[in-house]
């Protein structure tokens, strides 16, 4: 189990999630196209979570150019009656630091592709939408340029 008291760090690529110095939406958008079931960050306490921000690879159509630091404890917080926010490890062999912010609404795992079960009253996208803003209001408070 991850401690509240850690950080974790979110790497922000140009030009979807990071654009003339301001934070996007689409930072913390789980990718409909792989069906991801969580958002991955690096464990800040793992002395290896810098080498291995590095081995994370820039593409043709991205560069990483920051990150951001979240705290666990404050991201658990952000839950509410319907949405559950919480901070898994995930660690490989070349990733020892690897975790992932997971996301239930309404006790179902929140996934990009997936449509979520909700109420008729409430659009799937205006979910989505407040996931991915809570995030990014506490992810803003600590965005360090590479």
């Amino acid at each position: 189990m991850i401690e509240n008291r850690e950080d974790v760090a979110r790497i922000l690529f140009s030009p979807k999630m990071i654009h003339n110095g301001t934070l996007l939406p689409a930072a913390f958008e789980l990718r409909s196209h792989i069906s991801e079931d969580y958002l991955s960050v690096l464990r800040t306490s793992i002395p290896s979570w810098k080498e291995e921000m590095q081995l994370v690879p820039n593409r043709r159509n991205r560069t990483a150019i920051a990150y951001s630091t979240l705290n666990v404890g404050e991201t658990r917080a952000l839950s509410d009656d319907d949405t559950i926010f919480d901070v898994v490890a995930y660690p490989s062999e070349k990733f020892k630091s690897h975790a992932g912010i997971t996301i239930k609404y309404k006790g179902e795992k929140v996934i990009g592709g997936i449509p979520i079960k909700q109420s008729s009253l409430t659009a799937e996208s205006f979910i989505r939408l407040a996931i991915r803003y809570k995030l990014l209001v506490l992810a803003r408070k600590e965005v360090h340029y590479l």
